[in-house]
């Protein structure tokens, strides 16, 4: 196990690392309810040694959250995907949102506008991507 496995794997074996200022990516992993224990969640704003870390390993945090689950880091639509999997929903809007982002394909496909709003919204916040967070 690296360290980065190491590190994300504290929670109890699932992490997921987001950007704490996007309300998208905030109010995405609040509705996100996984049974077990939950999940760790990383405000990757709050940890810039851990978005260099990911970097290195080739994992870009302003294309996409990253969650660590059983021994893999999923990315993007991928890590959206498996959340919805992974959650039960509880809400109307909850379980709309999992049950489109249980598909697979609709979750690659639709994560790419996600992540457009994501850099728009940062953008009129006036936030750096987090490659140039402090």
């Amino acid at each position: 196990m690296t360290e980065l496995e190491r590190e994300l794997a504290k929670g109890g074996g699932i992490a997921i690392v987001y950007d704490g200022d996007c309300p998208f990516c905030r109010a995405y992993v609040t509705m996100t309810k996984i049974t077990n224990a939950g999940p760790t969640l990383v405000n990757a704003r709050e940890r810039p040694d851990l978005v260099r870390t990911l970097a290195q390993a080739g994992i870009d945090l302003d294309s996409g959250m990253a969650v660590y689950y059983q021994g893999r880091i999923y990315t993007g639509g991928e890590a959206m995907h498996l959340l919805a999997l992974l959650s039960r929903p509880s809400g109307l809007v909850e379980k709309l949102a999992s049950a489109l982002l249980r598909r697979r394909r609709f979750a690659l496909w639709i994560y790419p506008a996600l992540r457009l709003g994501r850099n728009l919204m940062l953008k009129r916040r006036n936030r750096p991507p987090l490659s140039n967070a402090p």
